[in-house]
């Protein structure tokens, strides 16, 4: 195998070799053969959404929601005094979705998704920097 400034020259069946067997074995070493073997059917990782707490089932009467009322009535002392039932629901102040806001099984559920997003995300952060790592 001769080489060049900028270029690898296979000359031989056997710099081919070389070549396929350090590939595979440093693929292999990176756990991502798997990936690459055309005989496997593991599909390549693909980065997940993170779960949305506003997607799942929340109480009637929420931590956020009585949280929102005290911020108004605190506002109440302000040079604008609101009444009760006067306020423009566009001007409510924005409070986060709380897991207490959510049902019990809303909450496992939700629990459960970002868990499970949470290994999914360092499995595909390792995934990635291996294959940067294989092609660099």
């Amino acid at each position: 195998m001769a080489a060049s400034a900028q270029h690898v020259i296979y000359g031989k069946q056997s710099d081919w070799d070389a070549w396929k067997n350090q590939f595979l074995r440093r693929a292999k070493d990176l756990r991502l053969w798997t990936y690459i073997d055309l005989e496997s059917s593991t599909k390549w990782l693909i980065e997940l959404i993170e779960p949305d707490i506003d997607d799942y089932p929340k109480r009637a009467s929420t931590a956020s929601s009585r949280l929102a009322t005290r911020l108004i009535g605190s506002s109440a002392g302000s040079s604008t005094t609101m009444q009760a039932g006067s306020h423009n629901p566009d001007e409510l102040p924005t409070v986060p979705t709380l897991t207490l806001d959510l049902t019990d099984n809303g909450r496992n559920a939700y629990n459960d998704s970002i868990n499970i997003y949470k290994e999914h995300k360092a499995d595909y952060r390792r995934f990635e920097s291996n294959r940067e790592k294989l092609t660099s």
